[in-house]
């Protein structure tokens, strides 16, 4: 099982639909899904995890057809990567808008200072 989840091919040539995702809808879909620790019924006490269960996944995102109770490898990776990149592009916009008031301020105070 280890080498086929380490192994699983995304490769362009093996899929069929290419759409464009709507970043923000993904992220505000994300913000939306409830993350819980939990632990598998037959799992020690000590082995914890952390995520969405897939039920909630699946209600939120519509993805990995009809299957309800797994969430596909590559669709929680879909979805984690296309948040990182809109948090990423509005973490620049941000920084890019600090830096334009960090020059208004300074305008501002060099022209109070000559009066």
């Amino acid at each position: 099982y280890l080498s086929l989840v380490s192994n699983l091919s995304s490769s362009k040539y093996l899929k069929d639909i290419y759409s464009p995702v709507d970043g923000a809808d993904i992220l505000e879909k994300v913000s939306s899904l409830p993350i819980s620790i939990w632990s598998y019924k037959n799992d020690e006490d000590s082995v914890l995890h952390i995520g969405p269960m897939a039920e909630d996944f699946q209600a939120i995102f519509g993805l990995n057809g009809d299957i309800t109770d797994k969430i596909a490898i590559v669709d929680g990776l879909g979805v984690a990567l296309t948040s990182i990149q809109v948090l990423h592009s509005e973490l620049k916009q941000k920084d890019i808008e600090i830096q334009q008031l960090k020059q208004d301020v300074a305008d501002i105070k060099n022209i109070l200072l000559e009066h």
